[in-house]
C-alpha cells in the first residue's frame, strides 16, 4: 500500500494541546494523528522491570504469603514467623541494592 502525504491546518491553541499529549504518549505527529483518528488504542511504552527482578519480587511475595498464612492460623505471632519477616526484610533490601 502506497501512503500518502495530507496537510492539515491547526491553531496555535490546538497545535500545544496535540505536542502535549504526543509527548505524554511519546508519539511522533504521524502516528499519534493516526491512531487519534483511527481511534487506535496507542502502543504502551514497556516498563524496564526486569524478569529477574520479577521473580525475586515474587520469592519474597510468597515468603510472605507464607508468614501470614502461619501467623493466621495460629492466631498469634510466634518466634518463628518473626524471624521470617526479618528474612524477608532482609531479602527486599538485597533486591533494593541489586536493582536499583
Amino acid at each position: 500500500m502506497k501512503s500518502q502525504v495530507k496537510t492539515l491546518r491547526i491553531s496555535a491553541d490546538n497545535l500545544a494541546k496535540i505536542e502535549k499529549q504526543m509527548k505524554a504518549h511519546q508519539l511522533n505527529f504521524s502516528d499519534y494523528a493516526l491512531y487519534s483518528m483511527l481511534q487506535i488504542k496507542k502502543p504502551r511504552k514497556q516498563n524496564p522491570i526486569s524478569r529477574a527482578l520479577l521473580c525475586e519480587l515474587a520469592r519474597a511475595g510468597n515468603n510472605l504469603n507464607q508468614c501470614a498464612k502461619r501467623v493466621n492460623t495460629n492466631k498469634s505471632f510466634d518466634l518463628v514467623a518473626l524471624e521470617m519477616l526479618s528474612k524477608i526484610e532482609t531479602h527486599l533490601r538485597e533486591i533494593r541494592e541489586h536493582f536499583c
